[in-house]
């Protein structure tokens, strides 16, 4: 269900392979390679997710690749004379020609892509955003891999020797199983799973090799020659007890590790937090979301948290642990990443009705005292990062039209990371801010983001002092709902603001080439209430290329009728377009977040100049 089932069917073709190249063929191997082989092909194409398209996987080929070796192999076995085995080997190469013509001309071919690329080749992981911030998709080290292993890692390496030593088929096989997965666990730190049971049989082979000659000794049952030893007595007991006191020393602790990680609550029940203990705030929101929410209701959180989600509570979400979605997971980091008046925007695209935030606030948890930090970094406290760089050149539409978002991390001489900047470009025009701040020698969002104001409103007991900020305001279109026991999960309704209309007059709108025009217009809502601008002014621009950039004419503010005006005296005329094109007016409100009020962008006015 995660990719990995393509390795084991590619370890068979490379075992397969290995026996052609030791000239160990046999019909046996075509045929039992050929049912096994046929069976996956068919159970793949079954699975709607792969369907007929698996077909054409790099890897599908290169499988079915190996069973025309076989064949290949099989053909010169029934061919005995030289002549035979010229025509099979020239009909052959002429095949494979073909085959491989047909498939790259038709498309057809598939390269390996996201982290199966990445795996093969780990240099090219951070390149890819999305997988390098997922820590399961990070390469292992020596460290973790003892950590998970222990010392079977250490018998396993003699495990090789002994396989090497005695190369039967089946000591064929786990070689390519043991070699090939411990590279790949090396490139990614999530396959040590693929990479245990080769190391339990490898290591068993180590133990056995070494612990049957010293039980021979005790049993007294061997007895070694003189010309096999440069000493005349016999091994003694205790010299073989000793060696299965050392086998035993090292294979205990991996005993040991497995019973006390069979103690520790799964990922879920320790609220993704890095305890051994059960830490319900989890369980909490999703029996509260189960028993609470609409089963049309859809949550908008990290992905990390999609499965959790969509199976216990049966909710809709915009991603979930599958990362397949790459465009989804993009919509979710730039909606935490953005401000509140454009982020429901986006969220209202998908019909977001309540927006989930795991913030592993330090109560206890990471330290205690005056210098202990605020967030202790397992939430989005520290997946924030990755947010900003998955969702760094995203582009969707707006009411104020297309936007591109882009994030800058601003560094000191030093190296240092001071602050991250998002860069906002609508109508060829630039809005650039900061947004993060320095807290406690830890950058995190600020109250300009959604992913800040979520994770300073949520903060238990109300936030510190000494915790700076760049907006300090709460949050507008977010409303608390639940609230787990630690306050480590947030659940939030989403209020969307109410439609605007804003329109905007000119009068004139034809004039001579030294006239004067006044500007007019009404702010309401779609259901035509007059809206009285208070701290947020209506924005007047014009533009001279049809649209791609604006320039400001003037700010306004409505009455309580809703009408504003900029007289003529407040706009100097430019010169028109030197292809007669007229010059377009329009009008923008940046919405007021604290009423409940969306954004509203007038239709383009023409002006004609004669």
């Amino acid at each position: 269900s995660w990719g990995s089932f393509r390795y084991a069917t590619e370890v068979l073709g490379l075992f397969a392979l290995a026996l052609v190249v030791l000239r160990r063929y046999s019909p046996r191997l075509m045929l039992g390679y050929g049912i096994t082989q046929g069976f996956f092909l068919y159970t793949g194409t079954q699975i709607p997710q792969l369907g007929r398209i698996f077909l054409t996987d790099s890897t599908t080929l290169a499988m079915v690749g190996v069973m025309g070796v076989l064949v290949i192999m099989q053909l010169f076995r029934m061919v005995a004379t030289t002549t035979g085995k010229l025509t099979v080997f020239g009909l052959s190469v002429a095949g494979v020609v073909a085959v491989v013509f047909f498939l790259v001309q038709g498309g057809l071919l598939t390269a390996p892509v996201g982290k199966f690329l990445t795996t093969i080749n780990p240099f090219v992981r951070q390149n890819i955003p999305l997988v390098a911030s997922v820590a399961e998709n990070r390469p292992s080290t020596w460290a973790s891999l003892f950590l998970e292993l222990g010392s079977l890692t250490l018998l396993a390496v003699f495990g090789f020797f002994f396989a090497f030593q005695r190369l039967r088929e089946g000591d064929i096989l786990l070689i390519i199983f043991g070699a090939t997965a411990f590279y790949f666990a090396a490139s990614l730190v999530r396959l040590t799973l693929i990479l245990a049971p080769a190391i339990s049989v490898l290591a068993a082979i180590t133990v056995v090799e070494l612990g049957k000659p010293a039980m021979d000794i005790i049993q007294q049952s061997v007895i070694f020659s003189r010309r096999k030893l440069r000493f005349q007595s016999r091994v003694s007991r205790e010299f073989s007890l000793g060696i299965l006191l050392i086998i035993l020393v090292l294979v205990v602790p991996s005993f040991v590790n497995a019973v006390q990680s069979a103690y520790s609550p799964v990922t879920i029940a320790a609220s993704s937090l890095p305890v051994r203990a059960f830490v319900p705030d989890w369980v909490e929101t999703l029996s509260w979301m189960n028993n609470n929410l609409p089963s049309t209701s859809v949550v908008f959180a990290w992905w990390d948290y999609g499965y959790w989600i969509s199976v216990n509570s049966g909710l809709h979400t915009l991603a979930d642990n599958g990362t397949g979605n790459l465009t989804q997971i993009q919509s979710i980091a730039t909606g935490f990443m953005l401000n509140e008046s454009l982020a429901v925007h986006l969220m209202q695209r998908y019909g977001v009705t309540h927006v989930a935030v795991f913030v592993s606030y330090n109560r206890g948890l990471c330290g205690t005292g005056a210098g202990a930090p605020q967030f202790c970094g397992y939430g989005e406290d520290s997946k924030w990062y990755w947010m900003v760089r998955i969702a760094n050149g995203t582009k969707f539409d707006t009411p104020l039209g297309p936007a591109t978002i882009n994030f800058r991390e601003i560094r000191d001489n030093e190296g240092r990371t001071t602050e991250y900047r998002r860069q906002i470009i609508i109508g060829g025009k630039t809005d650039e801010k900061a947004i993060t701040t320095n807290a406690g020698g830890t950058q995190l969002p600020a109250s300009n983001t959604v992913l800040g104001l979520l994770m300073r409103d949520g903060f238990p007991g109300g936030l510190p002092s000494g915790t700076p900020d760049i907006d300090g305001h709460t949050p507008s279109f977010f409303t608390k709902a639940f609230s787990s026991t630690s306050s480590f999960v947030l659940v939030y309704s989403v209020k969307y603001p109410t439609a605007t209309s804003l329109t905007v007059q000119l009068n004139p709108a034809v004039i001579s080439s030294t006239g004067t025009t006044n500007i007019t217009g009404i702010l309401t809502t779609v259901t035509g209430q007059p809206i009285e601008t208070q701290t947020v002014p209506i924005v007047v621009e014009y533009t001279l290329d049809k649209g791609n950039t604006w320039n400001l004419i003037a700010s306004a503010n409505t009455t309580s009728t809703g009408a504003f005006t900029v007289p003529s005296s407040a706009w100097p005329l430019p010169a028109p377009p030197s292809d007669g094109s007229p010059i377009l007016v329009r009008a923008r409100w940046p919405g007021d977040p604290a009423r409940l009020f969306d954004i509203a962008v007038s239709a383009s006015v023409p002006l004609t100049k004669m």
